[in-house]
């Protein structure tokens, strides 16, 4: 019975031990009102850092709120007006101040931009992102009807730039003979003058034979505005001039035009991992016969399941004002699926 005393007590030791030495070795914040947190900075950027606590887990605290932080290991620091990324541990001076460990000068708190800055804040290396979607419904009985359709597109953003590379497919069948199929390949590339400014380049290239269309393709350029970019919230705007050049099936008639462009792309999460809205949608208005322009629209959610794993509602509509003889201008499709994202 003793023996089995003194293993308890040498347990109780160990993990107390263990509790007194994680937060020994812990990030300490001190914000103005005198409250003290320890746990693991993960991030710092405008007026915001992000905390991560062990009860209550990631806090964003406004960065004007905090007075003296150290960390115990080392982090990645840019200071307001320089280019390049210091590694170093902090060390607090209290004083509104920190030490960069091995510098023989403190930093202002006010003077640090970012903390663990990402690709896109530093310049240096992508994020990249993307997702798959795909859904399928087939039914046999009174009736034979066969659909398929997916979607997918690749992001890399970086501080200077930024490209996208998408796609979509859906097919329709009924009693296995095709009734519908189209495709189409898009890609985008964003160069930034500012912050906030972008130049772009973009083209695309679809086909939609029973709506007459055997081929579109389109090639144009112009210049963009990021309205908001934060990790819940990404609102884009662009518009320019597109060349494009539209092979129909006959009895239509093959045409080539200049347009006037436009796009938009709207994403925002509910919070920081969960529920997405989405909506993107491109236009090209044929600039020598006014009454002809075309758009398409992605609209919807996703839904996070596990591991990636999304369900996803979406409404997609594609208007053709000037449709070849006995077709209508409009298609619009909702569509319920599976998906995956990065």
């Amino acid at each position: 019975m003793h023996r089995r005393h003194t293993r308890s007590l040498l347990a109780i030791a160990l993990v107390g031990t263990g509790a007194i030495a994680s937060l020994a070795y812990a990030d300490e914040l001190i914000l103005v009102n005198g409250d003290r947190l320890t746990g693991r900075l993960l991030h710092k950027a405008a007026d915001v850092v992000t905390f991560d606590t062990a009860p209550a887990g990631p806090l964003k605290i406004k960065w004007s709120d905090v007075v003296a932080l150290s960390t115990d290991r080392p982090v990645d620091v840019r200071v307001v007006g320089e280019d390049r990324t210091i590694r170093t541990i902090l060390s607090s001076a209290y004083d509104g101040s920190v030490d960069f460990i091995g510098s023989e000068s403190d930093v202002p708190l006010v003077k640090i931009s970012y903390i663990n800055p990402t690709p896109e804040e530093s310049g240096v290396g992508a994020i990249y992102t993307g997702h798959v979607t795909a859904t399928a419904v087939h039914v046999r009985g009174n009736v034979d009807t066969d659909q398929q359709y997916a979607d997918t597109d690749f992001t890399a953003r970086s501080k200077d730039y930024r490209y996208t590379l998408a796609g979509k497919f859906s097919e329709n069948r009924e009693r296995r003979h095709k009734i519908a199929s189209n495709w189409l390949l898009t890609g985008n590339y964003d160069r930034f003058l500012s912050e906030k400014r972008f130049l772009y380049l973009r083209g695309s290239r679809e086909s939609d034979r029973f709506k007459g269309v055997d081929r579109r393709s389109t090639v144009g350029g112009g210049y963009g505005f990021q309205v908001i970019e934060t990790l819940r919230t990404n609102v884009a705007l662009r518009v320019g001039a597109d060349y494009v050049v539209l092979n129909r099936l006959p009895p239509g008639e093959d045409e080539r035009y200049p347009a006037l462009g436009w796009g938009a792309r709207a994403i925002h999460k509910l919070t920081d991992r969960g529920t997405e809205l989405f909506h993107e949608h491109d236009g090209f208005f044929n600039l020598q016969r006014t009454h002809q322009f075309t758009v398409r629209s992605r609209t919807g959610v996703r839904v996070p399941l596990f591991i990636g794993l999304n369900a996803s509602a979406q409404f997609n509509l594609d208007w053709d004002s000037d449709p070849i003889e006995g077709r209508k201008p409009l298609d619009a499709t909702l569509l319920l699926g599976l998906g995956y994202a990065w």
